[in-house]
């Protein structure tokens, strides 16, 4: 059972280098799945033209979302409350 499916890119935090900056993971479909029997979350994106997988992560998962309409959302973070 998929919560949100929408395109996103995902950045992650570079603190090795210096001055410490958000870097670009990749660019494509991220989804937010939910187990039907034990209720847990999993973040599931893959990028664009290889498809490959650039974020799995699952546990607890909070959503905030900045919607401008009822079809565009600004920006959408996902916390993982492990």
């Amino acid at each position: 059972m998929s919560y949100v499916y929408s395109r996103a890119k995902l950045f992650r935090y570079d603190c090795t280098s210096d001055p410490r900056e958000w870097k670009e993971r990749g660019t494509g479909d991220v989804k937010v799945l939910r187990h039907k029997l034990l209720g847990t979350c999993r973040v599931l994106m893959r990028r664009d033209k290889t498809l490959k997988i650039c974020a799995n992560h699952y546990g607890n998962i909070a959503l905030n979302c900045e919607c401008l309409s009822e079809n565009y959302c600004h920006a959408l973070e996902i916390k993982l409350l492990n």
